[in-house]
């Protein structure tokens, strides 16, 4: 069994990877606003960008909220229920983070192929992202299952 110390560097690592990953897509988001492309966007394009803007800010508030809670409320102790709230919190965070990055997938798609594959893009890369950070619990063994 992992020790609590062990296990709460684990989260503020995973933590920190998923900021880093949120960051660089808020970065892109923020920048497209700002590119001459933009005005050439479908008002529905520009508009989604918008959506997945305020998606990704929210995944990155979420995302940044264990550090200040380890240092503030634990001072700086690793408890048991440090863990569970950063277990909660990415569980918040991750979904505005994929559903940010499939609508931003969506519209870059589409600005290449205007066709059936941006929205295919788009939603495929969300639900990737969704099975993957959620849905991987189901499909692994049970922990008893394992050991036999």
């Amino acid at each position: 069994m992992t020790d609590l110390k062990t296990k709460a560097q684990n989260s503020m690592d995973e933590a920190r990877t998923l900021i880093l990953g949120a960051q660089i897509l808020l970065g892109v988001l923020t920048r497209a606003v700002f590119e001459p492309g933009y005005k050439k966007l479908p008002d529905v394009s520009k508009y989604l960008v918008v959506v997945a803007l305020a998606l990704i800010a929210v995944a990155v508030t979420v995302l940044i909220m264990p550090a200040p809670y380890h240092h503030i409320a634990e001072e700086g102790r690793d408890t048991e229920r440090f863990n569970n709230f950063v277990r909660k919190v990415m569980y918040a965070g991750l979904v505005p983070f994929a559903l940010s990055f499939g609508i931003a997938l969506y519209v870059a798609t589409q600005i290449v192929a205007d066709s059936w594959i941006a929205p295919m893009a788009g939603a495929l890369t969300a639900a990737l992202a969704l099975f993957f950070w959620y849905g991987m619990g189901f499909v692994r063994p049970a922990a008893g299952a394992r050991s036999r």
